[in-house]
């Protein structure tokens, strides 16, 4: 169970994406163009890449007396019992209390931890030949400071502190909005995985906001992954990891061109 959260009151978000901006910010993440596919939404983009960590993600609801906005931040959600530490290959993912962080000097972009995330948030880098995603600013939390999503939101959106409290200050709020009349409100990422470093206060289903009702591990070639570890564990033993990172970059690649071909 991780020991600190941050809170995601979605009853709060405007949806003004200052948590994404300060996501970039302080990362040093590039601006990028990216494909859409959500016809006629105001959502800036459809999904994480490399070099967007951070999406707010929008809904638009009709309602007996017109329509209503969803709005919620989504990112890493850093679960306790992460998917994506369980299927590397290297030991590159890695649990330190909270935070799931990846070594990079271990990754060797095989992609399963992005096959296996239930929540889409782990992408590939084709220019680094690794993976990347939301670090929850470890480098921030480690010198006392919140995460700049945090520190950014405007609108009391988010909030970071003890999980405990942060579950406490959910479940509280959830019980206000049903006194206001949103039956359907509810907390999220209290237990899913094992709980999540992200707890959500929804005003909908998981679904209204492109959440996993249930998130679980997404099934990975597991024959692939049992030959790769036992490849990985051979490569470092014997000091060859860079030639057969080089092999399985080829193979990879390969996999993509073929794929970009029949498309």
């Amino acid at each position: 169970m991780t020991s600190k959260a941050i809170l995601v009151d979605t009853s709060n978000c405007v949806g003004c994406r200052a948590c994404m901006v300060a996501c970039k910010e302080w990362n040093a993440l590039p601006a990028e163009t990216v494909a859409r596919t959500l016809a006629g939404s105001y959502q800036n983009r459809d999904d994480f890449t490399a070099q967007t960590w951070t999406v707010v993600r929008f809904a638009e609801q009709t309602t007996g007396d017109g329509m209503q906005w969803l709005f919620a931040k989504t990112q890493c959600m850093h679960c306790a019992d992460a998917p994506c530490v369980s299927v590397c290959p290297t030991g590159a993912m890695q649990k330190d209390g909270t935070v799931t962080y990846l070594d990079e000097t271990k990754c060797v972009g095989e992609g399963y931890c992005v096959a296996a995330c239930p929540f889409g948030a782990v992408a590939f880098d084709e220019g680094k030949g690794i993976v990347q995603k939301c670090t929850m600013c470890i480098d921030r939390i480690e010198h006392g400071q919140t995460p700049a999503c945090v520190k950014a939101c405007p609108a009391d959106a988010l909030r970071y502190g003890e999980r405990a409290d942060i579950v406490a200050a959910a479940e509280k709020r959830v019980g206000t909005l049903k006194g206001r009349g949103v039956a359907r409100a509810r907390t999220y990422g209290v237990d899913e995985l094992g709980g999540l470093a992200y707890v959500y206060v929804l005003k909908d289903d998981p679904s209204a906001y492109q959440l996993p009702a249930s998130p679980s591990a997404k099934a990975v070639r597991m024959g692939d992954q049992v030959r790769d570890w036992a490849v990985g564990a051979v490569a470092f033993a014997l000091g060859t990891l860079p030639l057969w990172w080089v092999f399985k970059r080829r193979e990879a690649l390969a996999v993509r061109r073929d794929d970009q071909e029949v498309r």
